[in-house]
C-alpha cells in the first residue's frame, strides 16, 4: 500500500509533511471545518482510477459550508479540480480514500466565519472488510447516547465537531464487547450507526430510516436506492 506523498493545501500541492495548520486555529481549537469523504476505485482493466461521484460529493460539502456559515472564496471548479489534481499528483495506482476539508484557518473565535482554507488528502484505503463480517456479520449494540440532530447538531452537516457524537456511540460499543453502535434519534426510532446509514431487507422490501430521522444525507444510501429502485426492481 502506498504511501500519501502529496496534499492539496491552500491552493497548492505541497509534500505531505508540510500542509500544516496553527494549533490555535478554530478548527484545532473548535472542530470548526466541514469535509466530505470520497472513495476513488482503481481498476487495473482501464489502468485509470475512478472517483466515485464526485459532483454528489461536491454539492453536499457546499451545503455544510452554507449551513455552518462559512464565507467560503471556493468555487465547484476548485473543488472538483483540487481532488483530481492531488489524486494524479500521488501517482496512485489502487483503492484510496479523500479527505476533503473545508476549515477555518486565522487565529479568530468559535463565532468566526473568515479565513476559510481547504485541503485535499488522499490515502491509500483498500476494500478491507473481511471474508468473515461479510459471511457472518458484525456485532452491533443501540447506544446510550442519542443521536444528534437537526435541533442541535444537525447530522446533514458533515461537521467535524459532529463526529465527537460517533466517537462516544462506538467507543461505548467496543467497551462492551461489539464492533459498533446503532443509534436512537430523539423520538427513539433508528437513525443510523457513528459512520453508516442502515439498511434492512424484510419480505423482499428495502427499508432505511428517512432523512427526518436525524441521519445522513449519504452519498452511498442514495446509492443503493437508486439500484434498488431502479435496476432490481426492490422496493424501498
Amino acid at each position: 500500500m502506498n504511501q500519501t506523498q502529496f496534499i492539496w493545501h491552500k491552493g497548492k500541492i505541497v509534500k505531505f509533511d508540510k500542509a500544516c495548520v496553527h494549533v490555535l486555529t478554530p478548527t484545532s481549537q473548535f472542530g470548526a471545518n466541514v469535509f466530505e469523504g470520497l472513495r476513488c476505485y482503481w481498476s487495473d482493466v482501464l489502468n485509470n482510477l475512478f472517483i466515485f461521484r464526485l459532483d454528489d460529493h461536491i454539492q453536499r460539502l457546499k451545503k455544510s459550508i452554507k449551513l455552518i456559515g462559512f464565507e467560503s472564496k471556493f468555487t465547484d471548479k476548485d473543488f472538483s479540480q483540487s481532488v483530481i489534481d492531488v489524486v494524479k499528483a500521488n501517482k496512485f495506482k489502487e483503492d484510496i480514500a479523500v479527505r476533503q476539508t473545508v476549515y477555518l484557518d486565522g487565529f479568530g473565535s468559535w463565532m468566526s466565519n473568515k479565513d476559510v482554507e481547504m485541503f485535499v488528502s488522499p490515502i491509500a484505503k483498500g476494500r478491507n472488510i473481511s471474508n468473515e463480517k461479510f459471511e457472518y456479520g458484525i456485532k452491533c449494540m443501540v447506544s446510550s447516547w442519542e443521536r444528534i440532530s437537526d435541533k442541535n447538531l444537525s447530522p446533514r452537516i458533515k461537521l467535524g465537531a459532529n463526529y465527537m457524537n460517533s466517537r462516544l456511540g462506538h467507543i461505548e460499543a467496543v467497551d462492551n464487547g461489539f464492533d459498533t453502535a446503532i443509534f436512537l434519534n430523539s423520538s427513539g426510532t433508528v437513525s443510523e450507526t457513528p459512520g453508516a446509514n442502515i439498511f434492512i431487507f424484510k419480505n423482499g422490501n428495502l427499508i432505511t430510516p428517512p432523512l427526518k430521522a436525524s441521519i445522513l444525507d449519504g452519498i452511498t444510501r442514495k446509492t443503493v436506492i437508486q439500484l434498488a429502485d431502479k435496476e432490481q426492481n426492490i422496493s424501498v
